[in-house]
């Protein structure tokens, strides 16, 4: 079920730019946005004839939420994020735009999404990745070649040995 099928005309839906094949029997006025929360924000506030001098005030206090893209401390010159809400692959390619050399913790249990242009960014970006045990990490393992897997990959079984291995 759509959550924005009992719409009418006069109601509203924002939503990324990347969904709009689900929005052609929509009724409501569709509002799409680049995929960040800045814009989102930007665009609601539009809707509801909020300033955008209020929203920047909003965006400079605003800490994020836990478990979305979350700044946890910086320790030896490396920045540690939690993302642990970006289960679907659509949210990590979009969490990794934003950083540049990132080394991704990965693990837990397989959901059945399409990972394979997932595991493509992973190879073009030689981006490292901490494997915990599980089936999500064993599928990602059968997609990536075995050239990547063997300079890039290294699997783990705790998260003291997980950071343990992304400072080194």
């Amino acid at each position: 079920m759509i959550f924005f099928q009992f719409q009418n005309k006069n109601d509203f839906v924002i939503l990324p730019s990347n969904l709009k094949n689900i929005t052609s029997k929509v009724k409501s006025k569709v509002i799409y946005f680049d995929g960040s929360n800045e814009d989102a924000l930007y665009k609601f506030g539009s809707i509801f004839h909020i300033k955008e001098s209020n929203i920047n005030k909003i965006l400079e206090n605003f800490k994020g939420l836990e478990g979305r893209q979350q700044f946890i401390a910086k320790i030896n010159g490396v920045n540690f994020y939690n993302d642990t809400c970006a289960t679907h692959p659509a949210a990590t390619l979009y969490a990794l735009k934003k950083f540049q050399n990132p080394i991704v913790i990965w693990g837990g249990v397989d959901k059945g999404a399409d990972i394979k242009d997932l595991a493509k960014i992973f190879e073009q970006r030689k981006i490292r990745l901490i494997l915990f045990p599980g089936s999500a990490s064993e599928n990602i393992l059968k997609i990536l070649s075995k050239q990547y897997k063997q300079k890039f990959v290294k699997p783990v079984t705790s998260m003291k040995q997980a950071i343990q291995e992304a400072f080194q």
